[in-house]
């Protein structure tokens, strides 16, 4: 049963409760790591030189304070209305400028340089969100020009995706010690900080009042959190996610799928990912990674991760997810469907085809390549986290075409035959044929066309 969970006076007191005596800290630590454009600095002057004050806010603060290079910019704007936000745009920017009222439901003006396409910013007001429903959708949203920046943090998820930062007092809000979690590697809910935690017993608390609990897919937020930034969860947060874990059912394929999907292209430690699933109990929920290889799962999930660095955001979390089970219920678990859980499966069970001896074998690699086919590039971080000790991309690399295209084609098998007198027509012999052929070449006994030759004029293929 879903949980109707409401911000009101009550939710206000308590933020202010606990940051009423808030004084923010200098902004170094974030204005040393974050290029903020001119183009985005005037806008923020005509703001607060008109009775309003922006703030940047969410993910590109946490990945400043990381040092991680920011692409996207949030920014939230206090003390003007929907209507007057858009009215100052309109009558201070340059004609070069454009403004799209595009989220007036959620109340959000995006403003475009001409100019410049890169130069596009999203500026949002305040918001309360009540949830009304089971889906992800039914939220009431009105926005509050007037809440006070510590209240609209506290609807964030976690400490450190909860901060704002003034770039022209150069000052940072940082109410719940997000600075603080992510130097010391702890994963918070936000809601955690500011609210007395009820504990029915030793492992169960009360949800009914935390605004964390109003979106389930919080929790695998935070498993893709840990994932990249090698966090670890905290008591209270933990027992908080155990709590929702029957909210899981109320949440789409595609959004769960998206969060393992960032949890494998962007984590640098996956295993940290798994661990905090286990800690808070949801083991139960994706069958077939926490059993008896569960430590040996995540140490061989951080290798695939560490050897698929280089390739693209897709390729390389299809890699890494297809590192943990070879069965399709796995995978199904985590969102994906159809063709993508066929291609996760076969990219595990071809790792299967090589052993896990000192020395490499090239027959498997080529029949492991063979049954992968154009996605040899996904199963190479596989194959090199198998064999951590040896480069092994020379040796995917010269047995890629061997193992995928054979040695001759149809018309060229079809000729050979007819030359010595052997009929054979386009159709299921010759299918039979290519098959044994392309056996032959990646069980390593046929290398060049004149081996491919021979064989076929000795017989010793099977009709």
């Amino acid at each position: 049963m879903w949980l109707k969970l409401a911000y009101d006076i009550n939710f206000d007191e308590q933020v202010m409760s606990y940051a009423q005596n808030y004084q923010p800290k200098d902004g170094n630590i974030i204005r040393k790591s974050i290029h903020i454009p001119d183009s985005l600095l005037y806008i923020f002057n005509i703001i607060d030189n008109n009775g309003g004050r922006a703030l940047i806010v969410g993910g590109a603060i946490r990945d400043a304070a990381l040092n991680i290079p920011v692409k996207d910019i949030d920014i939230e704007v206090y003390g003007l209305s929907y209507d007057d936000l858009v009215n100052l745009l309109n009558a201070s920017l340059e004609s070069n400028w454009r403004i799209d009222i595009v989220g007036q439901q959620f109340s959000v003006v995006k403003v475009i340089n001409r100019n410049n396409i890169n130069e596009n910013y999203d500026l949002a007001l305040p918001r309360r969100d009540n949830k009304m429903g089971v889906k992800h959708t039914d939220f009431q949203v009105s926005s509050d020009p007037d809440l006070h920046p510590a209240v609209a943090c506290a609807r964030r998820d976690f400490t450190f995706n909860s901060m704002a930062y003034d770039p022209t007092d150069d000052v940072l809000y940082d109410f719940f010690c997000g600075i603080d979690d992510l130097n010391n590697g702890i994963l918070r809910a936000t809601s955690t900080v500011f609210q007395d935690i009820q504990y029915e017993n030793d492992d169960k608390i009360d949800i009914s009042h935390s605004p964390f609990a109003e979106d389930a897919l919080r929790v695998l937020r935070g498993m893709q959190f840990c994932a990249r930034f090698g966090l670890r969860v905290e008591r209270a947060t933990a027992l908080l996610c155990n709590a929702m874990k029957e909210e899981i059912g109320f949440i789409s394929r595609e959004r769960i799928e998206d969060e393992w999907v960032k949890f494998a292209g962007k984590g640098i430690k996956p295993s940290k990912g798994l661990i905090f699933l286990n800690d808070i109990g949801w083991e139960d929920i994706f069958p077939g990674i926490f059993d008896k290889q569960f430590e040996q799962r995540c140490h061989f999930i951080d290798m695939v991760a560490s050897s698929s660095k280089e390739l693209p955001y897709l390729d390389r979390a299809n890699s890494v997810i297809a590192s943990l089970s070879n069965s399709s219920d796995t995978f199904k678990g985590m969102g994906f469907q159809g063709k993508k859980v066929s291609q996760l499966v076969k990219l595990h069970s071809a790792l299967h085809r090589i052993s896990q001896d000192k020395h490499i074998s090239e027959n498997e690699i080529r029949r492991a390549l063979n049954d992968v086919g154009l996605d040899h590039t996904i199963l190479l971080p596989l194959i090199q986290a198998r064999y951590p000790d040896i480069d092994v991309r020379p040796i995917v690399d010269e047995n890629i075409e061997i193992s995928q295209k054979p040695l001759l084609n149809g018309n060229e098998i079809l000729e050979i035959l007819n030359n010595y007198g052997i009929g054979i027509e386009p159709g299921p012999q010759l299918g039979k044929i290519i098959k044994q052929l392309m056996d032959e070449q990646i069980n390593g006994n046929l290398k060049s066309k004149e081996d491919a030759s021979n064989w076929l004029i000795s017989g010793k293929y099977i009709l």
